[in-house]
């Protein structure tokens, strides 16, 4: 599960980087929709896929995901976005909530949180998960990015993730990340957790188009 919930965190961020400008501004009913595709690298040698989709219709936010909280595991989400892009400092807040069923059928509130100011972007994200076959495999998460837009199409950054296992010890993973956009609405993402230390280090690659 602890290698699972590193990659948990993962849509979001690539999610939030590759729309939240755009996420701010509300044009029409249905807007800024999304398809994310990611390989993901673990430090056993293991690797899998993961898969999330979704959009805004107006105010609502809804998400779908895959491989997620869990191997074989679906999960749906809803959630209301409040927003303000009329000052130099932009934000969007997203309380959600949601529920996983697959190998792991959990209860799912989170919130999401993004802050813009000129070419400076943070994000975070957390979800606690509150599983109904055993509490014992509950968990917490969160994933905190912050990037710097060099250039429009290339934007590094940082990245910090925090799991909490039910009852047990914390657990921090510190990476690099690297934002290029390739085409107008495709953008691929690269995280490299625990460059560091061989024993924990890991990556992730994204895709990411919107629409």
């Amino acid at each position: 599960m602890t290698r699972t919930v590193f990659c948990i965190i993962t849509c979001l961020l690539l999610t939030r980087s590759g729309v939240a400008q755009d996420s701010l501004i509300k044009t029409s009913a249905f807007h800024d929709g999304y398809v994310n595709g990611f390989f993901n690298y673990l430090n056993d040698g293991s690797i899998y896929g993961m898969g999330i989709t979704g959009g805004y219709y107006h105010n609502i936010y809804a998400e779908a995901r895959y491989n997620y909280e869990d191997l074989q595991t679906f999960s749906l989400f809803a959630g209301y976005s409040f927003s303000n892009d009329r000052h130099a400092v932009e934000w969007e807040l997203i309380p959600m909530a949601g529920f996983a069923m697959g190998n792991t059928k959990a209860f799912l509130p989170g919130m999401e949180a993004t802050l813009q100011y000129k070419r400076f972007n943070f994000t975070t994200q957390t979800e606690y998960a509150v599983n109904l076959e055993n509490k014992t495999d509950n968990f917490f998460y969160t994933w905190s990015e912050f990037t710097y837009t060099i250039l429009p199409w290339l934007e590094p950054g940082i990245v910090v993730q925090r799991s909490k296992l039910y009852k047990s010890g914390r657990e921090v993973d510190r990476g690099l990340m690297l934002n290029a956009v390739f085409l107008p609405k495709a953008t691929a993402s690269a995280y490299f957790f625990d460059p560091f230390d061989p024993s924990r280090r890991f990556f992730i690659i994204g895709l990411n188009y919107s629409f």
